[in-house]
């Protein structure tokens, strides 16, 4: 039971809450909160619900970031279960991180309908088991004595019902995703970096071409001076050998930089990797 009796029952007042996550990366800006939930007592509805938002402390809700009160539907009939949506305008905006969603019928006891007992408004669970951190639920009035606990608890802590175990509220949380502004950057930041290593390795592969047309023009100068005849014809041949050289040393150091070059987009590209992994 999560619910918010009139003013002459406060002490009846339930919630219960439970958490989810928004992952790395992500940005939730949530608008409807949709809950399964079963009514039963005297034939009445909800006039509204209460929803809000925690901050997660150590598998419990924390600090309250947001609250709203609005009607939604459809509700559950007598003895029914439905899932009821409850639209909340422009709901809280989350970044990556664990939150807890608390919802609360705001709903009077009709203890005076005859033949009837008062109006509950049940918030259902799943069959069994529980993600993340088992739903809760507090009684801060104690006016039931089958529910011990006053501040927020795990369920199977909140009674001594041995059929109520760990388990999650039925909910579901509507809206919008984005990616966060450090997760985009974080990955632009990868697409230069690629970007940036291909150039490099382009440019490493023109320099070894250079490299090579270099090395080539030497041993056709070596040959050249080889087969020359006469003293001037020895002497052209030993200048072309000379230039051809000195094509092939500056060619040399060019690959050595294009080297150094693919080596730093290689470092560069890991460090964008390891930071896009840590904010995306």
């Amino acid at each position: 039971m999560s619910q918010d009796f009139e003013a002459a029952f406060n002490q009846m007042d339930t919630r219960g809450a439970d958490d989810f996550t928004v992952p790395q990366g992500e940005e939730w800006f949530i608008d409807t909160v949709a809950v399964a939930g079963k009514h039963l007592g005297a034939p009445a509805v909800p006039t509204a619900f209460r929803v809000a938002f925690f901050e997660d402390n150590g598998e419990l809700p924390g600090s309250e970031i947001a609250a709203f009160e609005s009607n939604g539907g459809p509700y559950p009939a007598k003895g029914q279960s439905a899932t009821t949506a409850i639209p909340l305008g422009v709901g809280p905006q989350l970044g990556p991180g664990e939150y807890w969603v608390s919802v609360q019928a705001i709903m009077d006891s009709h203890i005076d309908v005859p033949n009837e007992d008062a109006s509950r408004w049940f918030w259902g669970v799943k069959p069994a088991g529980h993600i993340g951190s088992s739903a809760v639920f507090e009684n801060p009035g104690a006016g039931f004595n089958e529910f011990t606990c006053t501040s927020f608890a795990p369920l199977k802590d909140c009674s001594s019902n041995p059929g109520i175990v760990d388990a999650d509220f039925a909910f579901r949380l509507d809206g919008a995703t984005s990616v966060t502004a450090e997760c985009a950057a974080a990955t632009n930041a990868v697409a230069t970096a690629n970007g940036s290593l291909t150039t490099a390795k382009s440019a490493l592969s023109r320099a070894k071409a250079a490299l090579t047309k270099a090395q080539k023009a030497v041993k056709k100068a070596q040959s050249k001076l080889k087969k020359a005849k006469g003293k001037r014809a020895k002497l052209k041949a030993k200048t072309v050998l000379r230039k051809s050289k000195k094509k092939a040393t500056a060619a040399t150091a060019s690959v050595k930089k294009a080297k150094k070059k693919v080596g730093s987009a290689n470092a560069a590209l890991s460090t964008a990797k390891t930071n896009q992994s840590s904010v995306c």
